[in-house]
């Protein structure tokens, strides 16, 4: 397995180490990246893990991994990028080979899925992260990963989940398309045009604007884009990513009754974010309720991002969300109106 480091200093103190490593999965070579911060201490027991949302990259998560850092430098924390996402992506096998419709030997036949993803975090969790405990941290897309981890990994290695503004369901179906690669007709057509729509800096501007309380972050977006363009496959792997129906894996609602019942579970949700809504946090609190140790904070003034938008706050909660001093956990879980269930129960299904 090789592996590569190379240390870079974020905005703040801590010294971030921006690290590649080799993942074989059915026959196929990945490289994949993840930014980590060791901890001050050979003897470290507790390690945490943060998981991005979609769309961007470990860049996104430096300012939540700093705060703790600051809280807690015993710890190592770890960001990774999953599979078709930030800097992780296929070994090249011909530079020459054309691969902007996944027909190329480096991804035919290859499904950008949950359930990949899922086999590469398992996979980095048993070779880079030794500690007895660890706890899993998942903004959106990464929330919902996390979910699905707590409940493969084995009770005793996990310390606790925190989910920010986590998403309760990932994939969809497109006639005729399995999310295989390479793409069909219409997964390529419709696929590929809102790939390239999504790119483009206003776009990305436009979608942050509606994703955040408040937005004014161009090197964000630069970063954001950069994703889009440092790699030859983000055309098929969008495609793949956006029709990828998730057989085989349970459901949101499956999926949380399979989490141990005593584990440790913390909800963190912006109040102002348009997707993930104040509604859905609340149903994913009364599913969480019946585990013994579950806390549930809403950020006022914070969308859909509370580790890059609110990220001293965020950490404080991650760090002890039982003696939490920015923010009180919210204790009334019940829908807001007779039609709140209703409208939310479908998303966990």
């Amino acid at each position: 397995m090789s592996f590569l480091v190379v240390m870079l200093f974020s905005s703040t103190t801590a010294l971030i180490k921006s690290c590649n490593y080799r993942f074989n999965d059915g026959g196929r070579s990945f490289n994949v990246h993840y930014d980590s911060i060791s901890s001050s201490s050979s003897s470290t027991t507790t390690s945490t893990l943060v998981l991005n949302g979609f769309g961007v990259g470990t860049f996104h998560q430096h300012k939540l991994m700093n705060e703790l850092h600051k809280i807690d430098s015993l710890q190592t924390i770890n960001a990774l990028d999953v599979i078709g996402q930030g800097d992780s992506w296929p070994v090249i096998q011909k530079k020459q080979e054309p691969s902007q419709f996944g027909t190329s030997i480096n991804e035919r036949n290859l499904e950008y899925s949950a359930a990949l993803w899922l086999r590469q975090i398992e996979f980095f969790i048993q070779n880079f992260m030794q500690e007895p405990k660890i706890d899993i941290v998942g903004n959106s897309l990464g929330g919902y990963l996390a979910i699905q981890l707590a409940a493969r990994l084995p009770s005793s290695k996990v310390r606790r989940i925190c989910l920010l503004n986590a998403t309760p369901l990932w994939g969809a179906n497109l006639p005729g398309f399995n999310g295989i690669l390479p793409a069909n007709f219409l997964a390529r057509n419709v696929g590929f045009r809102l790939f390239d729509l999504i790119r483009k800096t206003v776009t990305i501007k436009s979608y942050l604007n509606a994703a955040y309380h408040q937005f004014n972050d161009d090197e964000l977006v630069q970063l954001i884009q950069n994703v889009t363009t440092n790699n030859q496959g983000g055309h098929a792997a969008f495609a793949s990513i956006l029709f990828t129906p998730n057989a085989g894996l349970p459901s949101t609602d499956e999926a949380i009754r399979m989490i141990p019942q005593d584990s440790e579970v913390c909800l963190v949700f912006g109040a102002n974010d348009p997707w993930c809504t104040p509604a859905v946090a609340r149903a994913f609190a009364r599913r969480f309720q019946a585990k013994t140790m579950l806390r549930y904070f809403s950020l006022k003034n914070c969308g859909h991002c509370p580790n890059n938008e609110q990220p001293t706050i965020t950490a404080d909660i991650i760090s002890n969300p039982t003696s939490a001093t920015s923010q009180q956990p919210e204790t009334d879980f019940s829908p807001s109106n007779p039609f709140e269930t209703f409208q939310t129960n479908f998303l966990f299904k």
